[in-house]
């Protein structure tokens, strides 16, 4: 009778171990695809220092979780590096925003390729014939509001998520961006 009591003792010991981890590991999942899932929504309303451009950066990094659906004249591209393509515009010359090398790349409809450091501070910039253009006289506001406009199609479609987990995803990210 005692060992039976003992065996039963630790049953239930076992299976409410089980069920702990269990929950545990379905909020932890839960949460880690909410994040990633909604991040661009929450980057958007997340405090930041000018210029950093967190939606921007959720965007591209997310692009595998995040909602891209078909949009004519969008294409992207996440079996490497993320990518997405813009080729609305009537001029015939289609820009794009990736990642790239540790950081962003933006090709505008001239050809002109962009680099952005992980914190999307401008690196430098080459011209269609690959030299290098001096980023002091480059208007870096214009053309990051020339990327958000490339991409603002994906931004616009991205839906408030059911269960609003801003505070954690500021809690994880705001360093960055600050």
């Amino acid at each position: 009778m005692k060992l039976l009591k003992v065996v039963i003792a630790v049953n239930i010991v076992v299976v409410s171990i089980g069920l702990v981890v269990f929950i545990g590991a379905s909020m932890y999942a839960v949460t880690t695809i909410n994040l990633l899932s909604n991040s661009v929504y929450y980057a958007q309303r997340m405090p930041h220092k000018e210029g950093t451009e967190p939606d921007l950066v959720m965007l591209i990094e997310n692009m595998g979780s995040i909602y891209t659906p078909k949009i004519e004249g969008i294409r992207y591209d996440d079996d490497g590096r993320n990518f997405i393509e813009n080729s609305i515009d009537s001029s015939g010359h289609p820009t794009s925003f990736s990642e790239f090398d540790g950081g962003y790349h933006y090709s505008d409809k001239n050809d002109v390729s962009y680099k952005f450091d992980k914190n999307f501070e401008l690196e430098w910039a080459l011209d269609k014939d690959y030299k290098k253009i001096d980023t002091t006289i480059i208007d870096e506001k214009k053309i990051k509001g020339e990327i958000r406009e490339t991409v603002q199609p994906v931004l616009d479609v991205q839906s408030k998520p059911l269960i609003n987990l801003q505070w954690l995803f500021n809690m994880k990210y705001q360093d960055r961006f600050n």
